[in-house]
Protein backbone atom coordinates (compact mmCIF):
# COMPACT_ATOMS: atom_id res chain seq x y z
CA UNK A 1 0.00 0.00 0.00
CA UNK A 2 1.66 3.25 -1.07
CA UNK A 3 1.08 6.54 0.66
CA UNK A 4 0.19 9.71 -1.22
CA UNK A 5 1.33 12.11 1.48
CA UNK A 6 4.37 13.17 3.47
CA UNK A 7 4.87 12.53 7.21
CA UNK A 8 6.99 14.92 9.30
CA UNK A 9 8.69 14.71 12.70
CA UNK A 10 10.15 17.83 14.29
CA UNK A 11 12.48 18.11 17.27
CA UNK A 12 12.98 21.67 18.42
CA UNK A 13 16.16 21.73 20.47
CA UNK A 14 18.17 24.51 22.09
CA UNK A 15 20.05 25.74 19.03
CA UNK A 16 18.85 23.72 16.05
CA UNK A 17 15.53 22.37 14.87
CA UNK A 18 15.73 18.87 13.38
CA UNK A 19 13.14 17.92 10.77
CA UNK A 20 12.65 14.44 9.32
CA UNK A 21 10.21 13.86 6.49
CA UNK A 22 9.06 10.62 4.88
CA UNK A 23 7.96 11.06 1.27
CA UNK A 24 5.20 9.04 -0.44
CA UNK A 25 7.75 6.40 -1.56
CA UNK A 26 8.95 5.83 2.03
CA UNK A 27 12.30 7.61 1.62
CA UNK A 28 13.43 9.64 4.64
CA UNK A 29 14.76 13.20 4.33
CA UNK A 30 16.53 14.86 7.28
CA UNK A 31 17.34 18.54 7.75
CA UNK A 32 18.93 20.52 10.58
CA UNK A 33 17.88 24.16 10.63
CA UNK A 34 18.58 27.27 12.68
CA UNK A 35 15.22 28.67 13.81
CA UNK A 36 14.34 32.18 12.62
CA UNK A 37 12.43 32.90 15.84
CA UNK A 38 14.03 32.03 19.18
CA UNK A 39 11.52 30.82 21.75
CA UNK A 40 12.39 30.76 25.44
CA UNK A 41 13.18 27.42 27.03
CA UNK A 42 11.52 26.18 30.21
CA UNK A 43 14.38 27.45 32.38
CA UNK A 44 14.03 30.92 30.87
CA UNK A 45 10.33 31.03 31.69
CA UNK A 46 10.77 30.35 35.41
CA UNK A 47 12.67 32.48 37.89
CA UNK A 48 15.81 30.77 39.19
CA UNK A 49 14.31 30.68 42.70
CA UNK A 50 11.55 28.35 41.43
CA UNK A 51 13.86 25.82 39.77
Amino acid sequence: MSQSHWDFWIDRGGTFTDVIGRDPTGQLHARKMLPKIRLPTGTQLLPASEL
